[in-house]
């Protein structure tokens, strides 16, 4: 019962998980798109947190299905030692039942030979009385005569000797008689004494035998219910298994879409760093031309002039040194993931510690650390210009400070989601990305 009880609490352990995996991935399906990279994170935490607690279950039913592997296996044995005593009891009852046979054909005989020498017995007895009766009835010889015509006391003597001798031989006779009838009589006793307690061996044997074969049905019951115990926690296993599964796929799409935000922000401050940059100048110019326009010479400053630099034109620089770029910017296969996604910029394979460069003077809007993107920093350059670094062992900036073209802001790490030592390194105009090789090079 406590094992029925332990399946059912697993089962609607079951349950409650798939109503809260369903829920977080309904509200992923909804509400992705329009979440904050912060809230995306929180849904990460909250799935990554449920994988672990899945994990856990997996290992606590695993650990079930071992015990219950070794209880099947232990509850076998057993079994099959109550199968081979049930096999030599009943050897043992035919090996008896044998010897009652043996006895009753041994008893048969006994009762045989009684019926014989009862039958001699009594032909005996039946021949003295015959022969008294027919001394008596012919007269011519009879104990009495023989005693009468005795023609002396000695002859009479001898007489009587003879007499005595006819009767002790038949009296002999019928005893030796009567003692074999005794004789067969003890020995059949005693054979019907050994069969009875054959007999009663027997009974106990049957009885242990039939003792046997419950135990032994009682054992396969419960082999059967503890196979299908087994089978249900396989099942629950497997449910597990599977949910983990959904859980990891539903953190994976989640990741995809908070790099996703995480850009689209990133590259919103900057365009709204731009902009303000840029009415900012304006305002600058307007002021300046007001107080041109007041000055002696009348002469204006005319409109502003910057223009964005194109690719290769010099304006950016490598971001480290030596290296090669082991990943590139656009689709490839996620490495931590396993599946299909978009590379927002390229990989710098180099050593751990490393020293970083910022790409172009600028300022510095984010120092921090991110569970995707580790210890990372991102730069607003001039013209709706940026650039980010990812997966830093550690950065030496701070956010709002202004930062000069090659100056080192910190140091190839494996932070965050990464497989090892690397820069990513990302740039945007007016808040998209752009593929960072045509304006650093590779």
């Amino acid at each position: 019962m406590n094992r029925r009880r332990k399946l059912i609490s697993v089962v609607a352990l079951i349950l409650v998980i798939v109503l809260a995996v369903g829920t977080i991935a309904g509200v992923l399906a909804t509400t992705v798109h329009a979440a904050s990279s912060s809230e995306i994170q929180s849904q990460i935490n909250a799935l990554q947190q449920q994988a672990s607690d899945i994990s856990q279950k997996k290992a606590d039913l695993q650990s079930q299905i071992d015990e219950k592997e070794y209880e099947q296996a232990d509850m076998i044995y057993q079994k099959s030692i109550i199968d081979q005593e049930m096999t030599i009891t009943q050897e043992e009852i035919a090996n008896t039942t044998a010897q009652i046979e043996q006895y009753e054909r041994l008893i048969a005989e006994k009762e045989d030979e009684l019926d014989e020498a009862k039958e001699n017995e009594a032909v005996l007895y039946e021949q003295y009385k015959e022969r008294l009766r027919a001394m008596e009835e012919n007269g011519s010889v009879t104990y009495w005569s023989i005693l009468f015509k005795a023609s002396s006391f000695a002859d009479l003597l001898d007489r009587i000797d003879m007499i005595q001798e006819i009767a002790s031989a038949d009296q002999k006779m019928m005893a030796s008689l009567a003692a074999a009838s005794e004789e067969i009589r003890v020995a059949r006793e005693e054979l019907e004494n050994s069969q009875a307690a054959m007999e009663e061996q027997k009974a106990l044997l049957t009885e242990q035998e039939a003792t046997l074969a419950q135990q032994s049905a009682e054992a396969q019951v419960y082999i059967d219910q503890i196979a299908s115990e087994s089978a249900e926690l396989q099942s629950v296993y497997d449910e597990y298994d599977a949910m983990e599964y959904a859980v990891i796929q539903k953190v994976a799409e989640a990741q995809d879409q908070y790099e996703k935000a995480l850009a689209e922000e990133e590259a919103a401050r900057l365009a709204a760093e731009e902009a303000e940059r840029k009415a900012q100048e304006e305002a600058e110019r307007q002021q300046q031309e007001q107080q041109n326009n007041n000055g002696s010479t009348g002469e204006s400053t005319g409109g502003d002039t910057t223009q964005s630099p194109s690719a290769g034109s010099g304006q950016f620089i490598r971001p480290v040194s030596g290296g090669y770029i082991s990943s590139p910017y656009g689709w490839r296969v996620h490495p931590v993931y396993g599946y299909e996604k978009f590379h927002y910029g390229v990989d710098y394979a180099v050593p751990a510690g490393t020293p970083i460069y910022a790409t172009a003077s600028g300022t510095v809007t984010i120092a921090t650390y991110d569970a995707s993107a580790g210890n990372y920093v991102s730069i607003a350059h001039a013209d709706g210009f940026g650039s980010a670094y990812m997966h830093m062992t550690n950065y030496i900036v701070s956010v709002g400070d202004y930062v000069t073209q090659g100056q080192v802001i910190g140091y190839v790490g494996s932070t965050g989601c990464s497989t090892g030592a690397h820069l990513h390194f990302a740039m945007y105009y007016n808040g998209a990305t752009v593929n960072p090789v045509d304006y650093v090079g590779g």
